[in-house]
């Protein structure tokens, strides 16, 4: 694999994530968030990596994810998470959600991360 670089990751007024691919087992992307709640999601296959660039948000992440549905192999989304526990994320602030582990996010402003996307054998 080459090097990959981005001079500017919302060039061309990109709405959906930008996505770089790492490795074999694995993917970046950023994202850029204003004023939203998430769907609760839990991966089965997939840790996440959050790298916050800008904004703040509030992270909750739990034991379980209660009443979701499966949209594909491995990824359940919506629901109740169980015994939740909510974090102040901002810039700088690096979060690693182990797969089984269910999370959402609540963004205010503009709120912009990368995610690194590693799948667990």
């Amino acid at each position: 694999m080459k090097p990959f670089i981005v001079k500017n990751i919302f060039e061309k007024e990109n709405k959906k994530p930008y996505e770089i691919p790492i490795s074999w087992n694995s993917y970046g992307k950023f994202v850029q968030m204003s004023n939203i709640e998430t769907e609760a999601e839990k991966h089965k296959m997939w840790t996440d990596v959050y790298i916050v660039l800008d904004g703040e948000a509030d992270l909750t992440v739990g034991e379980d994810l209660l009443n979701s549905k499966e949209i594909e192999d491995g990824e359940f989304r919506g629901g109740e998470i169980t015994k939740p526990i909510t974090t102040k994320l901002g810039k700088g602030s690096i979060v690693i959600i182990p797969h089984n582990f269910p999370h959402k996010l609540k963004t205010y402003d503009v709120f912009v991360q990368l995610v690194i996307k590693i799948k667990d054998n």
